[in-house]
């Protein structure tokens, strides 16, 4: 049922929350008949006599901020298109909190909070691997995602753990790469580029278009820390190529997974940070057919039968598809915006009450980069400070681009039978000879 909501009445606007709402029909009704225009200087805004209304659409609904003085005709057009006339209203209860960052039991014994302790050890407890299952941090830029990711790491790597890390062009696993000297692999691409890095790291080679043997050589277990670079040195002319890139590496890891003897599958950790490049419901960019990406998904999905544990980083669980994100058993929130926090909330903390929930609202948008909400598999939360690993100065650079044309595929006329390659990034094209349409697999 499509519900209402004020998330925020402040002095000058008001933040609405429309749930299972579609925004075009009321934007319609505000540009045709309220006379309401795009703003040409910002983004997702519409203006009319100075006044400003701000939308953001989510995949499950739409968020309104509203300036007070254009506040009464917004309820008389939503009212007009959808038929509300009363919101939702969440109220923050009155009791002095003395610390910010503290979430007490005393505190919130009546707020009707099933559990509210966590044992953050468990989920990195090999005995337990399989157990505990996958595992996304979520937040927004600067909030300190990858920190945490690669803090995480470390521990796996402490407790013995093998470890797979997908760089996505920041380069942090050189902090990494410092206190296990001689224990880390880093694999860069076949072609003219290479990689200099200051501490001693072992650099092997690979066919990005033939990826299975980095899951080979991964399994052999000769370092503990194994690092993919590819997005670095990937061509910016071609921006499927990294998609592409992805497809293929869990493509191979699939397979081989489903065809190795389980006494030989040892736990793998696979780190991947912004796991929404690759692994987005509708994106740009890194975008691959429908096909391709149900595939990741798929592979995503499956992986955690056969011991390997995913460890992802994203700005919003929405940004991942959602046959994966059902599968994520531990979530990590670093500080988020005020419509994704009120989302997630909503979703994940559905026995709390309003006072809870304004509690934990606050606190997600707020927190320090050195804090983090964990919610474990069975949803009980509590709220952790972790201390950053040292940075230490290493130099680092990446150099050189793969593929001045773009990748280049092979293809096949079925009509006449001529043969060419096609060096563009979509997945149809036209027989040079006899004008057919060549249609290109799911990558």
């Amino acid at each position: 049922m499509s519900e209402a909501y004020i998330l925020k009445e402040a002095d000058n606007y008001t933040v609405f929350y429309f749930e299972d709402l579609n925004f075009w029909p009321l934007r319609h009704k505000l540009v045709m008949f309220y006379h309401w225009k795009d703003d040409e200087n910002n983004k997702n805004t519409l203006v009319k006599n100075n006044l400003h209304i701000f939308y953001d659409i989510e995949d499950n609904g739409f968020y309104l901020t509203v300036e007070k003085p254009a506040l009464h005709e917004i309820h008389e057009v939503i009212e007009e298109t959808y038929g509300i006339n009363e919101f939702w209203v969440p109220k923050e209860n009155n009791s002095p909190v003395e610390q910010d960052y503290v979430l007490d039991e005393e505190t919130l014994y009546d707020a009707n909070i099933p559990y509210l302790h966590t044992d953050l050890d468990e989920f990195f407890n090999m005995d337990e691997f399989s157990e505990t299952g996958h595992a996304g941090i979520c937040g927004i830029t600067r909030s300190g995602k990858s920190t945490l990711l690669i803090s995480m790491v470390k521990r796996f790597l402490d407790n013995n753990a093998l470890v797979l890390y997908r760089d996505d062009g920041g380069g942090e696993f050189r902090y990494l790469a410092y206190y296990y000297e001689n224990g880390v692999r880093v694999f860069i691409p076949q072609g003219p580029v290479n990689l200099k890095i200051s501490v001693p790291v072992a650099i092997e080679r690979f066919d990005w278009r033939h990826p299975a043997s980095i899951i080979e050589k991964v399994y052999r277990g000769d370092y503990p820390l194994n690092v993919i670079v590819f997005d670095s040195f990937a061509n910016p002319e071609a921006p499927k190529m990294i998609g592409r890139f992805y497809y293929r590496l869990l493509r191979d890891m699939l397979s081989f997974l489903q065809r190795k003897s389980y006494s030989e599958k040892y736990p793998l950790v696979f780190a991947l940070d912004e796991l929404n490049d690759i692994a987005a419901p509708r994106s740009k960019g890194y975008a691959l057919s429908e096909e391709g990406k149900a595939f990741i998904s798929l592979a995503l999905r499956k992986t955690g039968k056969h011991y390997v544990k995913i460890l992802c980083s994203t700005h919003r669980l929405a940004q991942l598809t959602s046959d994966f994100r059902s599968q994520i058993d531990n979530i990590f929130i670093k500080r988020y915006a005020g419509g994704d926090a009120w989302a997630f909330l909503k979703d994940n903390t559905i026995t709390f009450n309003k006072w809870a929930y304004i509690k934990l609202w606050k606190i997600i948008t707020t927190m320090p980069p050195s804090y983090f909400l964990y919610f474990d598999r069975y949803r009980r939360f509590d709220l952790y400070n972790f201390p950053d690993i040292p940075r230490p100065n290493v130099d680092y650079e990446c150099l050189g681009v793969l593929g001045g044309e773009g990748e280049g595929r092979k293809a096949v006329c079925s009509k006449c039978g001529f043969a060419w390659t096609y060096k563009g990034d979509k997945d149809v094209t036209k027989c040079p000879r006899c004008r057919a349409y060549v249609h290109f697999d799911s990558e």
